[in-house]
């Protein structure tokens, strides 16, 4: 787990490098071709990962039919999008878009090569071999972008490091890969593993499509400018996510897919998971209402404080969204790719309709009308729950009172004591005074509340006081 977070320190250095170092509008246009070709990224995986993830009988065949799926798509995609890219860059008016998306496509060439390694690597919940690959592959993407950019190499740094990072990806995925793994063409089990790769692949498309709608709409219609500031308000909660959700995600999907296999009952897990992720969004939530302006600043650069009031409004949707935030990873571990595809199908033409409809207003009214996605998140998810977890409203009032009780409680303490303090105080010190402050009552309420967070932060406690007194005991 350590390793994950040396990977987001490195990633989060590269953010706040890069955007001192190029424009805005250098970003933006960069952003926008990457979404676009997120696609056909998300299309090359077709869920195969997914499936050795969660295949019961993993045989030779399956793997070598994976690879082949996996060799075909992408070679087909990389041809596709090296035709298409003229008729992309004349859409948007972007005529850099065509020299971006060419460096692009050699990822997809090589992909193939390091993905069904690092699939097998999850299912074995070999994470030590996968913190390896994430940190060599940040460290080479953070090393060419910054180099690149500095040098004056603008967008195209970004193309540079993001082909690195894959290359790295791919070289130390290979030196891990198990000695019988072998990169020959099989088609035996292609059927299976299509079966369910087409609903998984599909669910990401339509997951794509929602995260990349206002790049893509407001791109177009605004221009690369307004994109990448919606793309940045954005980034701050996934930096929160990658920090709390995504250093968990595979650990969790394997986990749960273990139980499932094993016949075991999942509402409690899923109950805990959510409670302890739930509590420190909501957390996070409240703080970022007093500190938006500051946290832009630290990590951007006072270039980029126009989003300072897309991420304030931000923080209502993230605060809903994180209700149950790994249920689609608890799907793909069960293996129910039907429920992940209807859910991103709603998901996703109800955000690109919210959209186009708003999409040449100010952007402070398109994230407003966004709030509504949010809701209908959890409308999609609640039969699910239902159905899949037994998990009642009951079950849902308790799991949301102690993250209320300490958002509201961080809200509180934040108004009073910055209603207290001079104004004429720097700015850094009512940015630690107020980071002093949520620390302090999160980590007050959760000992004295009772929570699944307390739980887990006792037992881990009391195992380094353990692992502690063993090691006294050896040095005597």
């Amino acid at each position: 787990m350590g390793g994950r977070y040396i990977a987001l320190v490195i990633q989060l250095a590269s953010v706040m490098v890069v955007a001192r170092l190029l424009s805005p509008e250098e970003i933006g246009i960069y952003s926008i071709s990457a979404s676009l070709f997120g696609f056909l990224l998300l299309i090359r995986d077709f869920g195969i990962g997914s499936y050795l993830i969660q295949e019961k009988n993993l045989t030779q065949d399956v793997i070598a039919s994976a690879f082949t799926m996996s060799l075909a798509l992408c070679w087909s995609l990389a041809l596709f999008a090296f035709i298409v890219k003229p008729h992309l860059a004349s859409f948007y008016n972007i005529p850099a878009m065509e020299i971006i998306i060419s460096f692009l496509c050699v990822n997809l060439l090589i992909i193939p090569f390091g993905s069904i390694t690092l699939s097998l690597l999850k299912r074995e919940m070999k994470f030590d071999r996968i913190i390896v690959v994430d940190v060599g592959a940040g460290i080479a993407n953070t090393v060419v972008t910054i180099v690149s950019a500095y040098n004056g190499q603008s967008y195209l740094s970004l193309a540079y490091g993001s082909l690195a990072g894959t290359i790295a990806t791919v070289c130390i995925a290979m030196f891990f890969r198990p000695k019988n793994l072998k990169y020959l063409p099989n088609i035996g089990e292609i059927r299976s593993v299509a079966s369910f790769g087409w609903k998984i692949s599909g669910s990401n498309v339509f997951t794509q499509l929602q995260s990349s709608s206002p790049d893509l709409v407001v791109g177009k219609l605004q221009g690369p400018v307004e994109a990448v500031y919606f793309n940045k308000a954005i980034s701050v909660f996934k930096l929160f996510d990658q920090i709390f959700q995504n250093a968990l995600r595979p650990v969790y999907q394997s986990y749960m897919a273990g139980k499932n296999r094993r016949g075991a009952d999942l509402k409690l897990p899923v109950l805990r998971a959510s409670s302890i992720y739930l509590m420190l969004a909501w957390a996070f939530a409240s703080f970022m209402q007093f500190n938006s302006t500051a946290v832009v600043l630290i990590l951007f650069g006072d270039n980029w404080l126009d989003v300072v009031p897309l991420i304030e409004v931000m923080c209502l949707s993230h605060a809903l969204n994180s209700l149950f935030a790994f249920h689609t990873t608890t799907l793909l571990g069960l293996g129910k790719a039907n429920r992940v595809l209807r859910m991103s199908i709603i998901l996703a033409l109800a955000q690109f309709v919210v959209i186009i409809a708003y999409g040449r207003f100010d952007l402070i009214y398109i994230v407003t009308a966004l709030i509504s996605i949010s809701f209908v998140r959890f409308l999609t998810i609640r039969n699910d729950l239902i159905s899949l977890f037994g998990i009642t409203v009951k079950d849902l009032f308790g799991m949301v009172k102690v993250p209320f009780v300490i958002s509201v409680s961080i809200y509180g303490a934040n108004t009073v004591a910055l209603n207290l303090v001079n104004d004429q105080i720097s700015g850094i010190f009512v940015f630690l005074l107020s980071v002093s402050i949520t620390a302090a009552v999160l980590i007050g309420l959760t000992f004295i509340l009772d929570n699944p967070l307390r739980d887990v932060a006792i037992e881990t406690l009391k195992a380094l006081f353990r692992k502690r007194c063993e090691l006294r005991r050896k040095r005597i």
